[in-house]
């Protein structure tokens, strides 16, 4: 599953959390829409364990981390309604001299950011439309709380073919007021590992744009980046074993940052090219039925 994290390395933690509103909209939602109620619910789960939390090319930790994810969707006619929820816990205190942490050596382990979503997707000829608004929260954080915890218009525009284009556009609709963009391109291989077997790989490009989510104090306090423009060129590569049912994706993700936000990767340490890499449990499941393949 896609990598949703967000977070800022510099602020202290409080044990506060709020209740996300979302989540419980979208629950009601799904419960009382007809075109829903009567439908196959899909359920995808996921953990992955990873060696850094990189948000958009920002590393907010350059530690160990955990991030667990749950999907549910359903038809709507020919749509699919997806509600999601995410979140990043750093399970142990990372206090050294050269750690990297918004817990600033407070101890784990914590949910430092969470986020709960709602979209739409459907396919409109050759292409797939996605909608959606995202509610960012900091559970055990308060000063990210106070400052980033924020709503999140976004859409993606993706195409088949063998680059799998995509485009998304992210709109921060209530503390940065800025835009974000990112191009993507995707390409599915199959390694020949014997005559009659194929391992399957995956590439990825992503080129992030900011479009007013840059510092600029007399607009806002919040930022997600020093300036606006291109942050940061993410190259990523993932397989997939199967286990049972489930299934196991070893991945590995070299960031070229142009941003010098996107630059840090040490409290004293600015970086242009780093990486990051980690291993994802997924398991996929339905109810009502048997899942469409």
């Amino acid at each position: 599953m896609a990598d949703r994290s967000r977070i800022h390395p510099d602020h202290r933690l409080d044990m506060s959390s709020r209740t996300p509103l979302l989540v419980a909209a979208a629950i009601g939602l799904a419960t009382l829409h007809p075109s829903v109620g009567g439908a196959q619910l899909a359920i995808d789960a996921d953990v992955a364990f990873n060696s850094a939390y990189v948000w958009r090319g920002v590393t907010s930790t350059n530690r160990f981390v955990i991030n667990p994810t749950l999907l549910l969707s359903a038809p709507v006619g020919k749509t699919t309604l997806t509600l999601g929820g995410w979140t990043n816990v750093e399970p142990a205190r990372y206090d050294g001299a050269r750690d990297l942490s918004p817990l600033e050596g407070e101890p784990g382990p914590a949910l430092t950011s969470s986020q709960v979503w709602v979209e739409l997707e459907r396919e409109v000829g050759p292409a797939t439309i996605t909608l959606g608004i995202t509610r960012y929260l900091y559970p055990d954080v308060a000063d990210l709380s106070d400052t980033y915890a924020s709503n999140e218009a976004y859409g993606t525009l993706s195409l088949g073919g063998a680059l799998s284009p995509s485009l998304t556009l992210a709109y921060d609709v209530e503390k940065v007021r800025g835009a974000y963009v990112e191009l993507g391109l995707a390409r599915e291989l199959a390694l020949p590992l014997s005559r009659t077997r194929r391992q399957p790989l995956a590439l990825s490009a992503a080129a992030g744009w900011s479009a007013g989510q840059a510092e600029d104090p007399s607009a806002h306090d919040a930022a997600y980046f020093t300036r606006d423009g291109l942050t940061h060129l993410d190259l990523g590569a993932a397989t997939t074993f199967a286990l049972g049912g489930v299934e196991i994706e070893p991945s590995a993700h070299l960031v070229v940052a142009r941003d010098e936000m996107a630059r840090l990767v040490a409290p004293d340490e600015l970086r242009r090219v780093k990486g990051w890499f980690g291993v994802s449990l997924s398991w996929s499941g339905s109810v009502g039925g048997e899942r469409a393949k």
